[in-house]
């Protein structure tokens, strides 16, 4: 039951990550160091990619 527990929270997470990416963007962009914002969605998205890849294993 904890498994699924964790699979799910880890899904949500990843699909969340992967719908508000390019807000996520903006708002490091506009907060951190300030490069394109494409690059901030590159490492969003990997985050998001990768979250979604490690539930299948």
């Amino acid at each position: 039951m904890k498994n699924h527990v964790m699979l799910l929270l880890s899904f949500t997470i990843a699909t969340i990550i992967g719908i508000f990416g390019q807000n996520m963007a903006y708002f490091l962009n506009e907060n951190f160091f300030e490069v394109a914002p494409i690059f901030y969605l590159a490492v969003v998205t990997f985050v998001s990619i990768s979250l979604n890849i490690c539930i299948l294993f």
